[in-house]
C-alpha cells in the first residue's frame, strides 16, 4: 500500500529592514513581540487531516507546499495562499487543511493581538514501508541511556515557568527497521509550549535498536511519557517506568533547574493563570475541582460493554485503566490505555468510555477547565471474582478526591521525629509516600516512592499510618479507595 507522510516546519516571514514598528500598528504585521502559535498538536490535525491527493499518487508528485497565511485578532485562519506549489492537487489540498485549522493563539504587539503573517510549508512524499507492528518478538530500545539523554538536554519552556505549567506528554512513535525515529505524533498533551518541548527531544533521539520478528527488524510503535515539574511546585518521579499502553513507555521527570523535584506546601493555595488549551491533572497541577460523572458510569460501562471472547477463553478477568480528557464542556477525547488486559479488551474499554455522556467539568479559579482523568472500566464474568475486585479497588480520579480535614503540614512538624542516624550522617531530603484512603478515611498500603535512608522513610511511614482519619474520596456519593501521594519535607538539618 502507498503511504505518504507529513512534515512540517514553521517560518515566519520577518520584516524586510530594522527599523523599530511605528507607532500605528500596520493592518497586517509581519513579525510581532508574541509570535502566534497553535494551542493545539497541530502535527496530529495535520496528519489526520491531510489526504493525499489521488492524482499525485498517479503521477508520483512529491515535494514541498509553502502555504502562506494570516492568523487574525480572534485566532482565526485566513487569506491562506500557496506561494510556492508542486501541482497535482496538492496545493489545493495544503490549503484546504490550512484554511480548515481551528483557531491559534494570536500574536501579539504591546499585549494588543494583531494580525499576522505566516508561512507553513507542508511536504509531500511518497514511500513503501512495511507493517507497523503494536508489539514483536523483541520490542526496540534505545541503545544509551534513555535517562540521561533527555536529563541532559530538556528544557522547561519560559512560558511554562512563567504560569506554572506541569503535566505528561505521551508522544507516540514508529521505530523503522534501520532503528530511526518516524511518525512522531502527541497521544496525549498539556500545552503548546511542553508538548513542542517534548516533541523536539523525541524527534531528534539518536536511532534505537529496532523491534524484531523471527530475528528480523521490523517497524514497530512505540510509546514515551514525559513528565514535566517546576521546582518547588510539581509533583515528579526520579524513575524510569515501563507500563502497558499498546507497547512499553518510559517516563521521565524533569524540572526547571535540571533536578527531580516534588511539591511544596508553601505554593499550594497560590493560583496561576493557564492558558486556556491547558489540560489540568490530579498527578501535577489538581485544580479546585476535578470533573465528576454525574451518573453512575461504572454502571453504563458495564452495560455497554461487550466481553470479548477471546478473553472468557483465556479466562482473563480485570480492570482497564483508560486515561482521558473531560473538555470543558464534559466531553470525552484523547483516550488511551494506561493499564492493559489484552486479547481485546484494551481495545473495547476505549469503545466503551468514548460512549460514555457526558460529565460535569473540572474547574479552576470558577472556570470550567479541561482536564485529565483515570476511569476503571470492569471486565469481570464471574460474580466472586467481580465482588473480590470491588473491594479492592482504588480510584485515583473519583468524583470527589479524598481530603484532609486539618493542617497536615503542622501534623508533620509536631509528629515526625528525626532519626538519630540521619542525623550523624547528615543525612537530609524528602520521602516521597504513596498511600490508600479507605473508605472509612484510613490510611493504608502505605509505601516509600522517593528515599532518603537512615531512618527517614520509616519514619515517614510510621507518621502516615497514624494520622487521623480523612475525609474519604466518593463516587457515585457512595465512600470509596482512594489513591494520594504525600511529599514529607522535614528532614532538614
Amino acid at each position: 500500500m502507498t503511504l505518504f507522510f507529513l512534515s512540517f516546519v514553521f517560518t515566519t516571514v520577518f520584516a524586510q529592514n530594522d527599523k523599530k514598528l511605528k507607532s500605528e500598528t500596520p493592518a497586517v504585521l509581519s513579525y510581532c513581540e508574541q509570535m502566534p502559535y497553535p494551542g493545539y498538536d497541530l502535527a496530529k490535525y495535520l496528519s489526520d487531516s491531510l489526504r493525499y491527493p489521488e492524482s499525485a499518487i498517479q503521477q508520483n508528485t512529491e515535494g514541498r507546499v509553502v502555504v502562506k497565511f494570516i492568523v487574525k485578532e480572534d485566532g482565526s485562519i485566513g487569506n491562506c495562499t500557496a506561494v510556492k506549489g508542486i501541482g497535482s492537487g496538492c496545493d489545493e489540498e495544503a490549503k484546504r487543511v490550512i484554511n480548515a485549522m481551528p483557531p491559534w493563539s494570536p500574536g501579539k504587539q504591546n499585549g494588543i493581538p494583531v494580525k499576522v503573517w505566516f508561512t507553513l510549508p507542508v511536504s509531500f512524499k511518497l514511500e513503501e514501508h512495511g507493517e507497523i507492528l503494536d508489539s514483536a518478538d523483541v520490542m526496540p530500545e534505545p541503545e544509551y541511556n534513555f535517562n540521561e539523554y533527555l536529563a541532559k538536554t530538556l528544557k522547561m519552556p519560559t512560558e511554562a515557568i512563567e504560569h506554572k505549567l506541569a503535566g505528561k506528554v505521551v508522544i507516540g512513535f514508529v521505530v523503522n527497521e534501520d532503528g530511526s525515529i518516524d511518525e512522531c505524533h502527541i497521544k496525549r498533551g498539556v500545552c503548546g509550549a511542553l508538548n513542542a518541548e517534548a516533541m523536539r527531544h523525541i524527534k531528534n533521539m539518536p536511532s534505537w535498536k529496532p523491534g524484531k520478528v523471527n530475528d528480523k527488524p521490523v517497524r514497530t510503535r512505540f510509546v514515551v511519557a514525559i513528565n514535566f515539574a517546576v521546582d518547588g511546585w510539581g509533583i515528579a518521579d526520579d524513575m524510569i517506568n515501563r507500563f502497558q499502553t499498546g507497547g512499553p513507555n518510559f517516563s521521565l521527570s524533569k524540572s526547571e533547574s535540571g533536578q527531580l523535584m516534588f511539591h511544596n506546601f508553601n505554593n499550594k493555595n497560590k493560583k496561576y493563570t493557564k492558558p486556556d488549551y491547558y489540560i489540568f491533572s490530579s498527578n501535577f497541577d489538581p485544580p479546585d475541582s476535578m470533573p465528576y460523572a454525574g451518573y453512575d458510569y461504572l454502571s453504563f460501562l458495564q452495560d455497554h460493554i461487550q466481553f470479548p471472547q477471546k478473553a472468557k477463553e483465556k479466562n482473563i478477568q480485570g480492570d482497564v485503566i483508560v486515561e482521558a480528557t473531560v473538555n470543558k464542556d464534559g466531553s470525552i477525547q484523547d483516550c488511551m490505555v494506561i493499564k492493559s488486559l489484552g486479547y481485546g479488551c484494551n481495545e473495547e474499554a476505549l469503545r466503551a468510555v468514548k460512549m460514555l455522556p457526558k460529565w460535569n467539568p473540572g474547574k479552576y479559579t470558577g472556570d470550567t477547565i479541561a482536564t485529565a482523568v483515570q476511569i476503571v472500566v470492569p471486565f469481570y464474568f464471574e460474580y466472586s471474582t467481580k465482588a473480590e475486585a470491588e473491594s479492592k479497588r482504588v480510584f485515583s480520579t473519583p468524583d470527589q478526591l479524598p481530603k484532609c480535614g486539618y493542617d497536615i503540614e503542622k501534623y508533620l512538624v509536631k509528629h515526625l521525629k528525626y532519626p538519630e542516624t540521619a542525623k550523624n550522617k547528615g543525612v537530609q531530603g524528602v520521602v516521597g509516600v504513596d498511600f490508600v484512603v479507605n473508605e472509612t478515611g484510613e490510611a493504608d498500603r502505605v509505601v516509600v516512592t522517593r528515599s532518603v535512608g537512615s531512618g527517614c522513610d520509616e519514619e515517614s511511614i510510621k507518621v502516615v499510618k497514624n494520622m487521623p482519619k480523612w475525609i474519604p474520596a466518593k463516587l457515585n456519593g457512595k465512600p470509596v479507595k482512594s489513591s494520594f501521594h504525600l511529599d514529607v519535607y522535614c528532614y532538614r538539618l
